[in-house]
């Protein structure tokens, strides 16, 4: 879990901003938030066959939009942790109802 105020970024952004240097626990302040962000994980670049590419990926656990319960609003992908890799179609099966509850409609096919 990211605390608040925190990031991650990749290699790149780490030598754009910090050189040489190591950039745990280096601030770095954006202008548009008007906040200073604590660098806690430096990453390689995001594969290109992933779908999520950042170069720096704030927590938003600091932000108060991103505790709200209005799923139909959010600009955000939900992904799940799971222990085992599931056959697709029990994990379905029980998504369904959730599904169903808050879109009003089967959602997966």
């Amino acid at each position: 879990m990211l605390l608040p105020n925190s990031i991650v970024i990749t290699k790149e952004q780490a030598e754009k901003y910090f050189g040489k240097e190591d950039p745990i626990n280096k601030l770095l302040e954006f202008k548009d938030a008007k906040e200073q962000y604590k660098v806690t994980g430096v990453i390689e670049k995001v594969p290109a066959n992933s779908h999520f590419h950042f170069d720096i990926f704030a927590s938003m656990e600091g932000l108060a939009h991103s505790k709200e319960d209005k799923w139909l609003e959010s600009n955000y992908f939900t992904y799940l942790v799971l222990e085992k890799v599931p056959t697709s179609k029990p994990l379905k099966q029980k998504c369904q109802p959730l599904l169903k509850n808050i879109w009003g409609h089967k959602f997966l096919s």
